[in-house]
Order: structure tokens, then sequence, then C-alpha cells
């Protein structure tokens, strides 16, 4: 009987993460009452609570007695200084580094089944296609749609693994796109294929399969780049 309740709690931690995320509360500012937010997202107070408590655990939010839940201060992710990538070694291993962290955070949120998740999910998976349809590079909509999946990860030393590497990202997706053989319209319809293999997986509910797609999709990058 807890099931539906702890379900229904993650997607509002989802939902209350997504939009401290998108700077709808900045840091150091206070949410609103948990009577209003209850009625934001039609959850009683007892679900909207386990959502809190969950940011609280991961110190992105914090309380204080009789004045509501603040926004904690950014951590700019000082804690994961991972370092520039400085030479053609140091980007495969860490496309290597990326295909065992993602694989687990694809297969993490395929076992969710959020559909708040899911969402942001097409969002980002359609401003990427259409971006490749242009074009461009696509390098933003790339990033963005790994992040919004780091996003609905569970386990925060994952997604905050992830999160802090986009400087890393920018550089090993550029070097992908300027300096990988193959014809650039022909990367693009197997990068696209890639992720919507990823997100049908997910959709699917199927944690190994996503798993796997996300593992495929690293390697290939990997192989596109450096040859097999």
């Amino acid at each position: 009987m807890t099931a539906p309740t702890t379900s229904l709690s993650q997607d509002i931690y989802q939902r209350v993460s997504k939009a401290i995320s998108d700077g709808e509360w900045l840091p150091g500012e206070r949410l609103p009452s948990e009577e209003a937010l209850s009625k934001r997202y039609g959850v009683s107070r007892p679900v909207l609570r386990q959502a809190l408590a969950q940011l609280r655990a991961e110190s992105r939010l914090m309380s204080r007695k009789g004045a509501g839940h603040y926004v904690c201060e950014v951590n700019d992710g000082h804690a994961y200084d991972f370092g520039a990538l400085r030479n053609v070694p140091d980007v495969r291993h860490f496309l290597n580094f990326r295909a065992i962290v993602e694989s687990e955070i694809a297969a993490d949120v395929a076992e969710q089944a959020n559909p708040q998740v899911l969402k942001d999910l097409r969002e980002k998976m359609a401003a990427l296609e259409a971006s490749m349809a242009r074009g461009g590079p696509s390098i933003t909509e790339d990033i963005a749609f790994h992040l919004a999946l780091a996003r609905g990860c569970r386990n925060r030393f994952l997604r905050s693994a992830l999160e802090s590497l986009t400087d890393q990202m920018d550089v090993a997706t550029r070097m992908n796109r300027d300096l990988a053989p193959s014809p650039l319209p022909e990367r693009f319809r197997q990068i696209a294929s890639e992720h919507r293999a990823v997100v049908d997986a997910i959709e699917a509910g199927d944690p190994q399969a996503a798993r796997q797609a996300m593992h495929a999709h690293l390697t290939a990058g990997i192989q596109r780049l450096f040859g097999s």
C-alpha cells in the first residue's frame, strides 16, 4: 500500500527539484507554504513533506522553525572538481566514465517511470532533433538532454557527478562534431536514433534496456571519434 504514495512523493520531488533548477526559487529564497505547495501540486501535505524531506537530505533545501523552507546556496560543484580535459586519452577516458555513470542514471530513471521526467526528456529530444534538422552543431541541446536525464535520477551522487561535468561534456561533444570522420548528417541520424532508443526504454519502464541503450549511445560516440 505504500508504493503509490512513494511514487507520488517522487513525482513531487522531481517537480519541486525542477522548479529550483529552473530558477523559479533562487538560493536563499523562501518556498511557498506547505499549504500553497500542496494545492499547486494537487497532493496531500504528508506526500509533499516526503518530497521536501528528500530535498533537505540532499542539502537543496533547509527548514527554519516557524519560517518554512528555503533554497540552499548553490555549491557550484566545488566538491566535484574533475578538471579540464588535457589531451586525447583524457577525452576517451572521460567518455568511458560517462558510459558507466549515465548507463546507471538511465536505468534508475526507467525504474521510476516518472511521467514528469519523461515529459522533460521528450521535450529535450524534440529540441535536439529540431536543432539537428537545421544543421547546427546541436551541442547545447545534446547536453541538455543528458542533464535532464540526470535530474531525474534518485542517486544524488550520480546526478551531481554529471551536473559538474558540463564543461567537459561541451569539449568532448564539440570534438565529436568537429573531428569524427563520418559525414555530419549521417552522424546526426545515428545520434538521434540512439537518443530515441534511450527514451523508448525509459517510457517502457525497462531499466535493463535503458542501461544498454545509454551505454550503446556513448560507446558509439567513442567509436565515431576514435574508430573501433
